[in-house]
């Protein structure tokens, strides 16, 4: 996979999952979008991703752009971070 994917991976992982991942870990997201995009794997698949160890060591390389963090105080607001979320999971 190329940088660029593996930073679109590693920032999917933080608004999506709140996970900070490393770069070896968002390799294999950034794989499994590429497959799905492809066609090479279904959505309806059930795939398990293993991230052991933070993210921090990577973000110097190229995860250099700031990520916006929501604050959510109702169950409208989680509504409509979650439909945003998937709006996003889908690209």
């Amino acid at each position: 996979v190329s940088e660029d994917e593996l930073a679109d991976a590693a920032r999917l992982a933080v608004l999506t999952e709140g996970v900070l991942l490393e770069t070896a870990a968002a390799a294999g997201l950034a794989a499994l979008r590429r497959d799905i995009r492809d066609g090479t794997r279904r959505r309806p698949d059930e795939v398990v991703l293993v991230a052991s160890s933070t993210g921090l060591k990577s973000l110097g390389s190229k995860i250099n752009e700031g990520i916006t963090a929501h604050q959510v105080d109702d169950v409208a607001g989680l509504a409509a971070m979650a439909q945003q979320q998937s709006e996003v999971s889908r690209r």
